[in-house]
């Protein structure tokens, strides 16, 4: 049996029925990833400014006073952020996922985090990683 691969048309019209369909933590994953996140052997640390390279690799759209815009996110009050995402958004929601101090998105199941001082938090894949992930918005990117 050949090979299949999707068309690129086929992709183009998949992303277009995306738009606004993405829980605003999906961001959160994509820098994960970006940072090395992979598997339960690999540990990304995450403070106040490492994830600010990835997001803008991710996001950026030349805004002068380096916003970033969320791709497919479903509110169009979430769909920007400022350029202080990397504390402001990305180190914030890990601190509160590590404390469990906040209450519409726990992804832990799947995740283990770690303080490793004030600011920074290591974050690994948990031991049932990836079961979880994608589903509801505790799964990030449903």
């Amino acid at each position: 049996m050949a090979d299949q691969y999707i068309s690129r048309e086929t992709l183009a019209k998949s992303l277009q029925f995306q738009y606004g369909t993405a829980n605003h933590y999906l961001k959160i994953w994509f820098v994960l990833k970006t940072n090395g996140f992979q598997n339960r052997y690999t540990t990304v640390i995450i403070d106040t400014s490492n994830p600010t390279d990835s997001l803008k690799r991710l996001f950026s759209y030349g805004d002068p006073d380096g916003k970033i815009l969320r791709s497919f996110c479903s509110y169009y009050s979430l769909a920007y952020n400022d350029g202080d995402a990397a504390r402001s958004v990305i180190q914030t929601n890990i601190s509160n996922w590590s404390k469990k101090s906040i209450v519409t998105c726990d992804p832990t199941s799947f995740i283990d985090i770690v303080a490793t001082s004030d600011t920074k938090y290591s974050v690994s894949p948990a031991r049932g990683y990836p079961t979880g992930l994608g589903y509801g918005e505790n799964g990030l990117p449903s």
